[in-house]
């Protein structure tokens, strides 16, 4: 319900007003004292994104007519108070313990279990990463989202993460109140608890589907969860880490500087790729890896970075780890890491054999035990590693930290356009020679890469497409759907429009969508056009404009960033 005091202002002594307040459509109802003559009068509206035809007379003649839309409002989620932070929190819970079945009959057909969420993000068919795909496939999931958690309390207050916010936590960001109790639960997790995340989402599984005939286009992990083939973690449950192979990451949240500076990218250059690229990589960057860890590794990160911290810097070494699963899937992708295809459960998910081995491992001639990387020249190691640095240096932020080089000599070996590690953080744009890694410590960190990824261990869903497993995925993602709202409505940013200049091989202007008009519905109405049951990406991306009647919520404020103020309206940037 929204309650709005409504006042004649038009003169000083109107005498009696006569009111009149309706739906303009066929939903929505007000609730007003329709008998009264004050010149000001309170009105309950209900029924979000409803018109309402608000009218005042006196003495027969009107002097009032408006209309007025009630809208939902996304509230970051440390603004909200403790009773309807509470609310929320409850309501995902109930969302994320009971499947469609028992949730359709509790809360109608507008609720859809988290398990049909999960499996829509962890699809192969589309590419909601890495594309500007991503500015139309995450604001559809969000309404989805939302739809269903509506279902089951219609009073919530909506939410969303500003985690720029944390940044200035630094190397403690995971002691945001994000991770508290009272909300997401911890990820300073611990491994005698199985690296289980404790609070509301304790008994969270993950998606058992082992013969994928519920979930045929989502990724699965040997184990027959929704995944990825390279995770092989036997818990059937929640897993959530800041842990990597036993170091503690220091890597906190970005800052709302890198959000601006993605901004003004993109009024000077109106390449609408590039700012995906920006938002992803800078902004974006490490969410997810941030939160996976990984454990029952070959080799322990904790140690080795307790004998070398005198010359390692810990952020560096925090950018590297944190990486390291991810890596292992592009080694998998190259033929040098094997994977089972599957691994025995029994008919509940759950690991049969907490002895039995499922584990990822080395494909790569002459590698078949941690050890064997020992026994390679260093040439040899950074020759299978020049693709590894130039993922890390080109991804996370790390630019600080990694340089490009025209040649590195290792050993005598002569590698050329490559990307090396520094000692220490220098400036972004600079090449300071003496910082450069030398061979024996960058060889160390080979040693060490090559080990953990040709012998993993396991690590967290959140690594995965299948990373809406974790409820925080879905306070994460809106602070995007906020910057585009910001875009198009503001015009120092939408002046020319928007071309989808999208890289080939993926996702299309016209091409089709997961998503459909009743995904929108009750919103968008008869006035919204489209061409078949499933919505291509020029339709959504019509729907989902700040202006359209689909779009049922508005945003707290666009002049927080993080840890910044930057107003998207004003006519220059404001750092």
């Amino acid at each position: 319900d929204t309650t709005m005091v409504l006042k004649v202002t038009t003169c000083d002594n109107c005498g009696d007003v006569s009111w009149s307040i309706k739906p303009t459509g066929e939903r929505g109802s007000v609730s007003y004292d329709a008998t009264t003559t004050s010149s000001t009068l309170h009105a309950v509206f209900k029924d979000a994104n409803t018109k309402f035809s608000i009218q005042a007379s006196v003495d027969g003649q009107l002097i009032i007519d408006e209309t007025a839309t009630c809208k939902y409002v996304r509230r970051e989620l440390r603004s909200v108070n403790a009773k309807d932070q509470t609310r929320f929190m409850l309501a995902l819970k109930e969302m994320y313990s009971i499947d469609q079945e028992e949730g359709e009959e509790k809360y109608g057909k507008n609720f859809l279990a988290s398990q049909h969420l999960v499996a829509l993000h962890d699809t192969g068919t589309y590419h909601f990463h890495g594309n500007l795909f991503f500015f139309t496939s995450h604001p559809a999931l969000q309404v989805k989202f939302e739809k269903s958690i509506l279902s089951i309390d219609s009073g919530l207050v909506l939410a969303y993460w500003d985690f720029m916010k944390d940044s200035d936590l630094g190397h403690d960001w995971d002691q945001s109140e994000i991770y508290s109790e009272s909300l997401f639960g911890p990820v300073a997790t611990l491994k005698e608890n199985d690296y289980r995340v404790s609070g509301y989402f304790h008994d969270v599984k993950m998606v058992f589907d082992p013969d994928s005939r519920k979930f045929p286009n989502a990724g699965h992990t040997p184990r027959g969860y929704l995944g990825a083939l390279t995770q092989t973690t036997s818990s059937k449950h929640l897993q959530r880490s800041n842990s990597y192979c036993g170091f503690r990451s220091t890597m906190g949240q970005v800052a709302g500087t890198n959000f601006v500076a993605c901004m003004d990218q993109y009024e000077d250059d109106h390449n609408f790729r590039q700012l995906d690229v920006c938002f992803e990589e800078k902004v974006h960057a490490n969410l997810h890896m941030m939160h996976a860890g990984q454990w029952d590794c070959s080799v322990d990160w904790g140690d080795f970075y307790e004998e070398h911290k005198v010359w390692l810097d810990e952020d560096l070494f925090s950018i590297v780890a944190i990486i390291m699963s991810s890596i292992t899937g592009e080694f998998f992708t190259d033929g040098y890491v094997s994977c089972p295809s599957s691994c025995s459960n029994t008919d509940d998910g759950t690991d049969d054999d907490s002895s039995s081995t499922c584990s990822c491992s080395s494909a790569t001639s002459g590698i078949n035990s941690p050890e064997d990387v020992d026994s390679l020249t260093k040439a040899e190691r950074m020759s299978l590693l020049t693709s590894t640095w130039k993922s890390i240096g080109t991804s996370l932020n790390a630019d600080e930290f990694i340089k490009f080089r025209k040649s590195y000599d290792m050993d005598g070996t002569i590698f050329n356009n490559v990307f090396v590690p520094m000692n220490t953080k220098v400036d972004i744009k600079s090449i300071n020679l003496d910082k450069i890694m030398d061979n024996t410590k960058l060889d160390l960190l080979n040693r060490l890469i090559l080990k953990t990824v040709l012998f993993q261990g396991s690590y967290g869903i959140m690594m995965t497409g299948a990373a809406p497993t974790d409820p925080l995925f879905w306070v994460m993602h809106p602070i995007f759907d906020k910057a585009t709202h910001a875009l198009r409505l503001s015009p120092r940013y939408s002046g020319d429009g928007f071309v989808w200049n999208n890289m080939k091989g993926f996702e299309k202007f016209e091409s089709m969508t997961p998503f459909t008009r009743l995904d929108f519905e009750p919103y968008l109405g008869a006035g919204t056009k489209t061409k078949g049951p499933f919505l291509k990406n020029s339709e959504l991306w019509e729907i989902i404009h700040p202006s359209s009647e689909a779009v049922y919520y508005i945003y707290d404020q666009f002049t927080e960033w993080g840890n910044v103020n930057f107003d998207p309206f004003s006519t220059r940037s404001v750092k």
